[in-house]
């Protein structure tokens, strides 16, 4: 196999690296204190930072759905419940963010890890809401799996995540996981899958589990980034981010609609498909310029935003998956970060061109992704509006979802169909 081939497995980050160090645009990574096991047991520890910001939106919006994390993948429809409750249990037995809460307590913000439970499954029969004559039922799917996502959680109690099985047919069941954000990101799905899977298979079997104990819990982590993320190793990153958007515009789109005195949050989806070609011809995109297909498609996103707005100096947001570690990698969590990443269209460059300079832009925020979003906001004090978001008025974000899955006679059926929908608006 060979090196390009080989970059194709890798993660969005690592291949991004990758590519830089190949091309000497990315300076070595700065050696950095592991992070270890932090002292005593708990059950009391100090949030992250991300999970901070999570638990004031809470408080400011109870009812607002919008930090639920959906995703619906299909499943056969003979699954046993009663042993999926069970692998789901050893998950949650395994990743204390699966079981903690958020209070505070003695007049601080803490994050308290509780008991192990045993999460309920839920199974709703919805074949009567199916389409009989084409029999269909992909939107029915989407549109409950959405609903799902709109019933509330209190970030203070358990349990923080739920999970449906919409009986839609006599052969498929659609599994509906819903996790509160404040417990988990995009990079932490495949592993909850994944695991259910394991332990499922493992049931079905008469298989004794044999996962590893995970070396650390997501605690471990918001332990050591409150102590590292201070004195000069703040300061430097800080730097970085208020030089990057130092006068940066806001985007004025014409053709955009009156604001609202306080955003609502009521958007929409539109759904569409690439086709193999473009696909294939991005790629090759990417491969000239040493770009992944997210850089190619940003760049893409930057000039649409350049073409509408009229404007040569642009802040998009992004979601920055803050696995760059590796004893983190295998922690379900709340890791993401969000960043207000400002291209330059300045002297009218062929998109090839768009494409570097982007490409550039992401590498540099790739090694400031440390700064929590909220500490950047305080730094940079812009004027606050209830109507618009302080940094950026667009986001951007590529995620592949891929799942390696067993054969169907092994736990969960083979994935048919993997459709986030995720819908995170970051901190105002």
């Amino acid at each position: 196999m060979d090196t390009l081939n080989r970059r194709d497995t890798l993660s969005e980050t690592k291949r991004a690296l990758l590519e830089a160090r190949m091309r000497g645009a990315a300076h070595a990574p700065t050696r950095r204190e592991a992070i270890t096991r932090c002292a005593g047991d708990g059950p009391v520890f100090p949030m992250s930072f991300g999970q901070e910001r999570m638990w004031f939106l809470a408080q400011l919006e109870p009812e607002n759905p919008m930090y639920n994390v959906p995703i619906t993948v299909l499943v056969r429809a003979d699954l046993d419940v009663a042993l999926l409750e069970r692998a789901l249990a050893a998950v949650v037995r395994r990743h204390e963010a699966l079981r903690t809460v958020f209070r505070m307590v003695d007049g601080e913000l803490r994050q308290i890890v509780m008991e192990p439970f045993q999460p309920r499954v839920e199974v709703v029969d919805v074949r009567a809401r199916v389409d009989a004559a084409t029999g269909d039922a992909r939107d029915e799917i989407l549109k409950l799996a959405a609903e799902e996502g709109a019933r509330r959680f209190d970030v203070g109690r358990l349990p923080l995540f739920r999970v449906t099985l919409l009986r839609v047919s006599d052969a498929r069941c659609a599994m509906v996981v819903t996790v509160h954000h404040i417990a988990t990101d995009g990079w932490s799905y495949p592993l909850i899958l994944r695991e259910m899977d394991q332990f499922y298979a493992d049931l079905v079997h008469g298989h004794p589990h044999i996962l590893p104990a995970p070396r650390l819990r997501f605690v471990d982590y918001a332990v050591w980034q409150r102590g590292w993320l201070t004195g000069d190793t703040l300061e430097r990153q800080v730097a970085f981010w208020r030089e990057h958007l130092h006068g940066a515009p806001t985007l004025a789109m014409p053709t955009d609609r009156p604001r609202p005195p306080v955003q609502s949050y009521r958007g929409t989806f539109h759904h569409f498909r690439i086709a193999r070609e473009l696909t294939a011809a991005l790629h090759a995109l990417g491969r000239r310029e040493a770009a992944t297909l997210n850089m190619v498609m940003m760049a893409a996103f930057y000039a649409i935003l350049a073409r509408y707005s009229g404007q040569d100096d642009l802040v998009a947001g992004t979601l920055l998956g803050n696995r760059n570690r590796p004893e983190i990698e295998e922690i379900i969590g709340f890791f993401v970060n969000t960043a207000a990443l400002r291209v330059r269209l300045d002297g009218d460059p062929t998109f090839a061109e768009l494409v570097r300079r982007t490409r550039r832009v992401i590498l540099d925020a790739d090694r400031h992704q440390d700064l929590p979003f909220e500490k950047l906001v305080d730094e940079l004090h812009p004027e606050r509006d209830p109507s618009r978001h302080p940094l950026f008025q667009a986001m951007y974000f590529h995620h592949s979802f891929v799942l390696s899955h067993k054969s169907p006679d092994e736990g969960f059926q083979t994935l048919l169909d993997a459709q986030p929908l995720h819908r995170e608006t970051s901190t105002r």
